[in-house]
């Protein structure tokens, strides 16, 4: 397939298919060429050829492989660190600002540092911003709470995880950040913002789970 441009137009790469993330996106840069890559096709896509958008403006990378809950550790990594790191070094160069949506370091309000985690989300996103961190000098890593439009929390999960979060919402048991909100800061993006230098120590990622049973534990343990 391959790719037209239109000349003097903003060219714009969003890595991950988030409905939220792309829709507000969209919003800000109405007048920009905006290309969109889903996080789990990364895979599928020949970095030899040159029929891919490359040296953008912008990057967004706002993804995950939700299946890779399922995965061994190994692909689960693969899938959510290295291969978006890997096609973030081949489609940008030095100019290209990068614009990481990172999750939270701490969902809950209590005061606590901890420089581990059984979550293989949290784990992923984390790693990623510090791979992230280490390769690239224009970057901008925006860490955001789960995010709420009106009474609606905009999550990705069945209906269970959904009622669970509105619940801990409610009563102010963890952080969020209304739409219209992570829209302003996403505008005012700045790329001399603190970036991520801290690992976390994945413990027991290596077993396998599903995507609700990895939240219960961050909220848990967090």
């Amino acid at each position: 397939m391959t790719i037209k441009t239109k000349k003097n137009k903003q060219k714009i790469i969003i890595l991950g298919n988030s409905n939220k993330f792309v829709k507000i996106i969209k919003s800000i840069y109405k007048s920009s060429s905006i290309q969109i890559y889903p996080w789990r096709l990364i895979s599928n896509y020949n970095l030899k050829k040159k029929k891919l958008i490359k040296t953008p403006e912008k990057i967004f990378i706002c993804g995950y492989d939700y299946q890779s809950q399922r995965y061994s550790f190994e692909r689960f990594y693969n899938s959510n660190v290295t291969m978006p790191l890997n096609f973030t070094k081949f489609l940008s160069n030095r100019k290209t600002r990068i614009i990481y949506i990172d999750t939270l370091d701490k969902l809950s309000n209590k005061e606590r540092k901890k420089n581990y985690t059984f979550s293989r989300y949290e784990f992923a996103k984390k790693e990623l911003a510090f791979k992230l961190n280490k390769n690239f000098k224009n970057l901008e890593i925006l860490k955001t709470p789960p995010i709420v439009e009106k009474d609606k929390v905009l999550i990705h999960g069945e209906f269970l995880t959904k009622l669970i979060f509105k619940f801990l919402i409610r009563f102010s048991l963890i952080k969020t950040i209304d739409i219209k909100e992570l829209k302003k800061k996403l505008t005012q993006s700045n790329s001399k913002r603190k970036k991520e230098k801290k690992k976390l120590n994945p413990i027991l990622l290596n077993i396998p789970r599903t995507l609700f049973l990895d939240r219960l534990v961050r909220i848990l343990l967090d």
